[in-house]
């Protein structure tokens, strides 16, 4: 399962890349791709599929929903169907009601590896099962 984090916490980074690597998940084909600016969110998400998007809202002093938008405001997209979890310490009722029908889930950080791959897998699964639908 190929993951893009978008975020620029290099302590948060670092643990959700320790987590990912552990022998415990090897089998299940982790791989966890960063990117610590907006910018380069951008280039990885023209240039490779995801299976699922971990976005921060504030990444340096760009705003994350700006990734989102370009993202699902293209239908060629190469990403255009792919889940982005929002995973931030500074969400409100506002950011998250604008956001919604965007993305496929918010967590507040900090949050335990454990929690948020739960979380992850839970996503994936339900974006495929959508996939498989026959479309309208």
């Amino acid at each position: 399962m190929n993951i893009l984090l978008v975020e620029d916490d290099d302590q948060f980074c670092e643990t959700l890349n320790l987590f990912f690597s552990q022998p415990a998940l090897k089998d299940k084909k982790f791989k966890l791709y960063v990117s610590k600016t907006t910018t380069d969110a951008f280039v990885k998400l023209r240039n490779q599929r995801f299976d699922i998007v971990l976005l921060d809202l504030h990444v340096g002093s760009s705003n994350g929903g700006q990734v989102i938008a370009s993202v699902r405001e293209d239908k060629g997209h190469l990403n255009f169907n792919t889940p982005f979890l929002v995973v931030s310490g500074y969400l409100n009722p506002v950011t998250i009601s604008k956001l919604t029908k965007f993305t496929q889930g918010f967590l507040v950080k900090p949050i335990e590896p454990k929690i948020l791959l739960e979380k992850i897998v839970a996503v994936a699964a339900a974006a495929k099962v959508a996939a498989a639908q026959p479309k309208k």
